[in-house]
């Protein structure tokens, strides 16, 4: 067996078992709330906080 067919055998396994729908729902329903409330992210200004500077304290 050379190195290609043992990818298309994993591709074929992928798509039977239907694991990437699974994940790209999941995917979306993380992403969903992040867009819908993207305004938040926007109206920092009573606190006191630019929107930069809540990312930068979002990654830590």
């Amino acid at each position: 067996m050379n190195f290609f067919s043992l990818i298309c055998i994993e591709a074929k396994k992928l798509r039977r078992s239907k694991i990437l729908w699974i994940l790209t729902a999941a995917a979306f329903l993380l992403w969903l709330p992040s867009v819908l409330n993207a305004h938040l992210n926007f109206e920092m200004q009573a606190e006191g906080i630019s929107p930069e500077h809540n990312f930068l304290i979002q990654g830590f």
